[in-house]
């Protein structure tokens, strides 16, 4: 999303005469995204290399008009997520290396729930749980959506609500962003009293709201006969991790005729989709899931052909070292040692096309009779994203799931970032480098649960007793 990760402390505070080495830093920068973007983004040269330009200089516009406004770390990070918000596309984004070590906030934070924006966190200036209605009489949702493309994020989604909440109360002395200075709150206008607080100790009581992916991946009883998975990790790194999602894969036949199953993706950041194929094969076995899950098929990837690409994903085919971690197969793997796109680079050639995967993995004739008779649910959450939103495109398919919960996050078309180093040294930019033609989801576009959660989806004893409630005890 953009985010910073924290290296090295920057000081917000700075005099005019000091901001010219950070609007130095924002136009070379700049310039290399551009360039960089250029030579490797996929959309520079497909489907419409005219109208990536055009949007190119929409955002080189955008620069010019910030740069001048930059007297800081914090008007510097803002110009540039101003400027990679143009693409509205989560896989262009910034890895930035600095934390600002020094903000202010109002003694509390904000996290938005159920569609409001509640207190909570705080040292004790307000109690926990008051609605926040408005600031400077301005409703709470204009506020983020103002904020939104300088934290390089989305206006008008929920999963943007619900990432850039406490945002709004942390004053980082941006150029380009005013803090409020009174809110409703609980009905009540409410003066605020901006105080120091160190950044880091700031991230660490956001951290806490947010939720994050288990690496560990396992499964748990659930109500009176009913099984909870946690599939938080579809990208295991490390032998536990793939150990765990091998297990879990392996148990799911035994849990085809329980009462419900819970797939919990709520913080399920995305991985490659032949795992999650995997796990669909072992619940409902593969005829079932080749008949109705089909959703990826539709797909013929396009990529880039550039000699950095090349590079990144592991060489030609003479140097090809296969990834340490086998993955489960679906269907045939498209170039799997690099050959096609090795072939591409050295015809200088733009793009390298698959073809579709439907000629891979047949669909069988008739529908096959399903061997799961338990009530499935699919729990998702804002952070769910990338290919965690590809899995409930596929079991959304299948019939008799429903997914619950809240608004997955975003993707695009595109995918597959490369990074390169900024100039400056304060960290890097991706871009895409593939596009996913035929995929019938359009851009930025969630999946939108059946049924709404209007709780805190980070309270996971509190979505359980919904859950149970809800579909356990309604049956």
């Amino acid at each position: 999303m953009g985010a910073s990760t924290a290296a090295v402390a920057a000081e917000p505070k700075e005099s005019p005469s000091q901001g010219g080495p950070w609007q130095a830093m924002a136009r070379s920068d700049i310039q290399f995204i551009v360039e960089w973007a250029k030579k490797q983004h996929i959309l520079a040269v497909y489907p419409d290399p005219a109208r990536f330009d055009a949007l190119l200089k929409t955002a080189q516009a955008r620069a010019a008009s910030d740069i001048p406004r930059i007297q800081s770390y914090s008007g510097y990070r803002h110009a540039l997520n101003h400027f990679v918000s143009t693409f509205e596309d989560e896989h262009v984004y910034l890895s930035l290396n600095l934390v600002q070590k020094n903000l202010q906030w109002p003694g509390f934070l904000s996290i938005y729930v159920g569609g409001q924006y509640r207190t909570v966190a705080g040292n004790g200036t307000v109690a926990d749980g008051l609605v926040i209605s408005a600031c400077d009489g301005k409703p709470l949702n204009a506020w983020v959506d103002e904020l939104a493309p300088y934290e390089a994020s989305l206006p008008k989604l929920e999963s943007t609500r619900w990432n850039l909440a406490s945002s709004i109360f942390r004053d980082v002395q941006s150029p380009f962003f005013k803090r409020p200075s009174s809110c409703t709150i609980d009905g009540k206008d409410v003066k605020l009293q901006w105080t120091p607080i160190d950044g880091t100790v700031f991230a660490q009581k956001r951290a806490a709201l947010m939720g994050d992916a288990e690496l560990i991946d396992r499964i748990e009883p659930f109500g009176k006969d009913g099984a909870w998975i946690m599939l938080q990790n579809i990208m295991p790194h490390t032998p536990a991790e793939v150990d765990a999602l091998r297990s879990v894969i392996a148990q799911l036949p035994s849990l085809r005729s329980k009462k419900i199953i819970v797939v919990d993706e709520r913080n399920n950041h995305g991985g490659p989709y032949e795992w999650f194929m995997a796990f669909l094969r072992g619940l409902y076995g593969a005829p079932y899931t080749d008949y109705y899950a089909r959703a990826r098929l539709r797909i013929s990837a396009v990529y880039r052909a550039t000699p950095e690409i090349l590079e990144a994903f592991g060489g030609p085919p003479e140097t090809f070292k296969p990834e340490p971690i086998t993955m489960p197969p679906d269907g045939t793997t498209f170039d799997p040692d690099n050959r096609l796109l090795a072939g591409a680079v050295a015809r200088h050639e733009s793009v390298l096309r698959s073809s579709a995967n439907k000629e891979n993995i047949a669909k069988p004739a008739s529908a096959p009779p399903s061997l799961v008779h338990a009530k499935v649910v699919v729990l998702t959450g804002y952070a769910c994203g990338s290919a965690c939103i590809g899995l409930v495109d596929e079991m959304k398919l299948i019939p008799g799931v429903t997914q619950a919960g809240v608004e997955t996050f975003i993707d695009s078309r595109t995918g597959t970032p490369l990074g390169a180093d900024l100039p400056s040294g304060n960290g890097k930019v991706s871009v895409p480098v593939m596009t996913r033609d035929g995929r019938q989801r359009g851009d930025n576009e969630p999946n939108v649960p059946d049924v709404v959660y209007h709780g805190n989806i980070e309270d996971t004893e509190a979505v359980k007793a919904w859950v149970r409630k809800t579909f356990e005890e309604a049956r």
